[in-house]
């Protein structure tokens, strides 16, 4: 990803409808790598707009529930329980006529078919913590160290703290090309707080 290629075009809202250049729709969707804090701001956009909020990943861990969760179908490598699972709620996104604000897992751009429907569907705003790339793996990496499962495998010497930020920076690049191919506008996010981050990417068109 080449930053001097970036779209970084500001979202505008207008009675719940999100418009970014000629693409209008009442539902956004908000994505990013993992730990780049995209849960957070959607959910800080939807409070300051008064708006419903989702998140794509509570959504299919309680779809996931009764074989034990997404993480453990993740690990077990059962994509097509996750592909057929994500058709059914990205289908009742879809119909939804109220305007909403959700947060996507980059994951999802794995699944073509289901990222083309949201595509279609809405807006997808990518967000990327720090200013350059470079800085933006370093939070990255710093972030997924301190998840639970992560300090586990280094605990269980499952991974060393090389492997673990070896596999951090390869998911961050893999994550990053399918965002870009995808989203509508892209944006570095600083290590602003996401109240700052809703004021510097959206405007209310009254």
């Amino acid at each position: 990803m080449d930053r001097r290629k970036i779209k970084s075009t500001p979202v505008y809202i207008k009675d719940g409808v999100f418009i970014l250049g000629n693409k209008k729709s009442r539902h956004l969707y908000i994505t990013g790598p993992r730990s780049a804090g995209k849960t957070q701001l959607a959910r800080q956009v939807a409070t300051d707009m008064e708006l419903a909020f989702y998140d794509l990943d509570h959504e299919l861990n309680t779809k996931l529930r009764n074989y034990g969760g997404l993480i453990k179908v993740i690990n077990s490598e059962n994509w097509n329980l996750i592909d057929s699972n994500l058709k059914k709620i990205i289908e009742y996104f879809i119909g939804k006529k109220e305007s909403f604000v959700a947060a996507i897992a980059g994951g999802i751009f794995e699944y073509e078919h289901v990222s083309d429907e949201i595509k279609r569907d809405g807006i997808i705003l990518a967000i990327i913590p720090g200013s350059y790339l470079v800085e933006a793996r370093e939070i990255l990496v710093s972030r997924e160290m301190k998840r639970a499962h992560f300090k586990a495998m280094i605990v269980k010497r499952k991974m060393t703290r090389e492997s673990l930020r070896s596999k951090i920076i390869k998911d961050m690049n893999d994550s990053l090309v399918k965002i870009e191919d995808k989203a509508d506008s892209i944006h570095f996010t600083g290590r602003k707080d996401p109240q700052a981050v809703v004021k510097s990417i959206f405007r209310q068109v009254t």
